[in-house]
């Protein structure tokens, strides 16, 4: 008992020395965390959004979902110069990580490029199966004549 007694009452191991510092160590790492949460939830309810409202999938709705997480990013400290450029950043880089900069045309879906890029190919697609089908039905009536000759 003597030995927990001298241990506890070090001052580093006192209770008023050690609370302030963990609080405040504590208070720091919620506030960045709800400040990094709140800039992530501007992008995805900006980008959500901007997709029902809009009824496209493409890259405006990436800037608008950045754009909404550069206001965030700057309500916490307001400054007219970083209102406009943080929002422009933002919305730039997210449309740039999107996908076009790695040659993806997955968030470009829906858009009259990609439409125009995607129907020569589905139409040729598309008779290539009609000819297969074609092919094969023709097959199996010949087979199924061929089988009728050989029962009678």
């Amino acid at each position: 008992m003597g030995t927990a007694k001298l241990y506890v009452n070090q001052p580093m191991i006192r209770r008023e020395l050690v609370a302030p510092a963990l609080r405040d160590s504590m208070k720091s790492v919620f506030v960045h965390g709800a400040w990094i949460s709140g800039v992530c939830g501007g992008f995805v309810v900006g980008k959500h959004t901007a997709a029902v409202v809009r009824g496209k999938r493409d890259g405006w709705n990436e800037f608008l979902g950045g754009a909404l997480a550069g206001g965030v990013y700057v309500a916490a400290q307001p400054n007219i110069p970083r209102a406009i450029f943080y929002p422009l950043l933002f919305g730039t880089l997210s449309v740039l990580l999107s996908g076009p900069l790695r040659n993806s045309l997955a968030e470009w879906k829906e858009t009259n490029a990609w439409a125009e890029a995607t129907s020569e190919v589905r139409q040729r697609y598309n008779l290539e199966v009609e000819k297969k089908k074609l092919e094969t039905s023709q097959r199996l009536t010949q087979l199924d004549q061929e089988a009728f000759k050989h029962v009678q």
